[in-house]
């Protein structure tokens, strides 16, 4: 499946992510419930009455953007470790190979899809 990594593209990856891979995701014989595109669509607040449920996993470009204000702004919580984008890194073969953003050191990467990373979820507004 291909998946982007521009600004504004996120919401449309996780919404491919989860229609093709349902109620589990699969990669390398590995299966779970719990992955990152079906975490941050299922997410939803409801504050005075209203309910936010429109919630995505970023993209690549979307999350680097996210750590600069973050970071430049001093706000939120950058936890030294690797963030799950919804761009799927292609290599040519079948992807098992997501990007990341580590917030610590500005750093874009790839891991593993089996691999654990942090989740930040977002919203279009």
């Amino acid at each position: 499946m291909r998946t982007e990594t521009g600004v504004g593209t996120g919401e449309e990856n996780t919404a491919k992510l989860v229609e093709a891979m349902k109620d589990d995701a699969h990669s390398q014989g590995y299966s779970t419930k719990y992955y990152a595109a079906r975490m941050c669509a299922d997410s939803q607040i409801t504050v005075r009455g209203i309910k936010d449920d429109d919630w995505f996993l970023p993209s690549l470009d979307e999350l680097h953007l996210m750590y600069l204000n973050l970071k430049q702004n001093n706000l939120g919580m950058l936890w030294h470790s690797n963030y799950w984008s919804s761009s799927e890194y292609a290599s040519g073969y079948i992807s098992v190979y997501a990007w990341t953003q580590q917030f610590q050191y500005d750093l874009k990467d790839t891991e593993y899809r089996k691999n654990d990373c942090r989740v930040r979820p977002v919203r279009a507004f």
